[in-house]
């Protein structure tokens, strides 16, 4: 029989509020044992264990709850067979994405969560989570060497290095950065990250805002941008940014990384933008915002150096 962790960190999966209703509810009221109670169909074949890391609303979520939520699964990865993290949805696929960024780990690791509170009518909630054990206990049993980190959301397995929220408000939420590729079908769909970063030593990432670029918009915002170790930029199209932005950003000696509001599409540098530049400037290829400023924060906080930075993007 294996052994999977379940880690449950809050948000709606968890949530309590009025019966029956799906709005006016409090995220992050119910353990992880409780969670468990409310599946309606056992798997027994499965042994499982129960730990709470926190229990909040996601979007509360901070560097400090990923990291310790990584070095869990490292020490628990000794005796467990593979983990289920409960979390809150709005921002589970960066929690996704960080820990395919820090973890080597040989099991299975899916994330799950819910659109509705386990107190409204019919929530998704169990039906989740059961998918999500089940999917989990049958990587376990085939003992892949390698298993990425995934997300199970509505009957589906996402890559947790691509997987993006799509949607505020449908049961099924989620889509992948990649939608022609859909969500994984076989092993040769998942894309591992070519480096991992060690965090042994780090109980806190270094602050990496992103600023939202939108027409005609003010300029005198990114003062306090030029003050930060470095920055994203979500910008128009391909990363695109006005000449007025272009020009308040060119003396700036911290990294900036340049990004899409776009939901996929690869983003390339343009270099016309960033012509005499004082410091370093990144494509973020295919990553969405907030993935690059995880990616950034991790650079920073390990200390690597410019040109290191710069080839760890894709």
């Amino acid at each position: 029989m294996k052994t999977i962790a379940l880690l449950s960190t809050g948000g709606t999966i968890a949530g309590v509020g009025p019966a029956g209703e799906s709005i006016g509810y409090q995220s992050g009221k119910l353990k992880a044992a409780q969670l468990l109670q409310q599946l309606k169909k056992k798997n027994n074949k499965v042994n499982l264990i129960c730990e709470d890391i926190c229990n909040i609303n996601s979007d509360d979520i901070t560097s400090e709850i990923w990291i310790t939520l990584a070095k869990r699964i490292m020490e628990l990865s000794k005796t467990v067979d593979g983990f289920v993290i409960t979390h809150g949805t709005d921002t589970l696929d960066e929690t996704a994405f960080f820990l395919t960024l820090v973890l080597k780990n040989p099991k299975p690791i899916i994330l799950t969560g819910a659109m509705k509170p386990a107190t409204s009518k019919n929530p998704d909630g169990p039906k989740n989570l059961g998918g999500a054990i089940s999917a989990c206990h049958e990587l376990a049993v085939n003992n892949k060497k390698k298993n990425p980190v995934l997300v199970y959301f509505g009957g589906k397995l996402y890559n947790g290095f691509s997987v993006q929220k799509c949607s505020a408000n449908q049961l099924k939420p989620f889509g992948d950065l990649y939608p022609e590729k859909g969500y994984i079908r076989s092993e040769k769909d998942y894309k591992f990250p070519p480096y991992y970063f060690d965090i042994k030593n780090i109980n806190k990432l270094i602050e990496v805002p992103v600023f939202y670029f939108n027409a005609d918009c003010p300029t005198a915002i990114l003062e306090s941008f030029s003050k930060t170790k470095g920055f994203v930029i979500a910008g128009g199209g391909s990363g695109e940014i006005s000449t007025s932005i272009a020009k308040t950003i060119l003396p700036y000696k911290n990294p900036i990384v340049f990004s899409s509001r776009c939901h996929h599409g690869y983003v390339n540098l343009n270099k016309s933008l960033v012509k005499n530049h004082k410091g370093i400037r990144i494509n973020s290829g295919n990553l969405p915002p907030q993935h690059a400023a995880i990616l950034l924060r991790l650079c920073l906080s390990t200390q690597q150096n410019p040109a290191q930075i710069f080839s760890l993007f894709l």
